[in-house]
């Protein structure tokens, strides 16, 4: 956790330069990523496999969702953490709590109230990707950051939460 602090700390000069559209790394390097839009971002956090790790490539998305969420002292988030198919019941719950525990530790250390934030495991319960491709998998490995209350301006949900950086406030 330490070196995720760091991590936050560091990036956080950089993400002024960012670009406003986030996807997991995994899809970045593919090259299949198409943007969602201008400043659409998707509200969810990707994770390696079998890791419950914050990559730093989430820092703005973190701080847009806590600057909305210290504004708005009344909205409320689910953090629901997921994880692929692959794997036992117990060890992929367990991985997908982790996942949105890590998430709301961030969130908290970035000024939102802990009373703001639900955190559940779907673990692999609530697949959005069924395939057997490893890149469509990692897709599955994610915290999804749902608006219970007061959800900003553009919020959408399909497979995947999306929030629209620009108009949100």
């Amino acid at each position: 956790m330490r070196k995720l602090l760091l991590l936050i700390a560091g990036a956080g000069m950089m993400v002024s330069c960012a670009n406003n559209n986030f996807v997991p790394a995994s899809e970045v390097n593919t090259g299949k990523y198409q943007p969602v839009g201008k400043n659409l971002m998707t509200n969810s956090v990707f994770f390696a496999e079998n890791s419950a790790d914050i990559s730093t490539d989430y820092v703005k998305l973190l701080k847009v969702n806590a600057s909305y969420l210290r504004l708005y002292r009344n909205a409320v988030i689910l953090l629901a953490g997921n994880s692929s198919e692959p794997g036992k019941e117990g060890y992929n719950k367990k991985l997908g709590l982790e996942r949105a525990e890590n998430v709301k530790v961030v969130l908290m250390r970035l000024g939102v109230n802990a009373n703001q934030i639900s955190v559940i495991s779907n673990g692999k319960d609530e697949l959005q990707y069924h395939h057997p491709d490893k890149e469509v998998l990692l897709k599955d490995q994610r915290v999804d950051i749902l608006y219970q209350t007061k959800p900003p301006f553009g919020y959408k949900v399909n497979k995947v939460p999306v929030i629209d950086a620009d108009t949100m406030f």
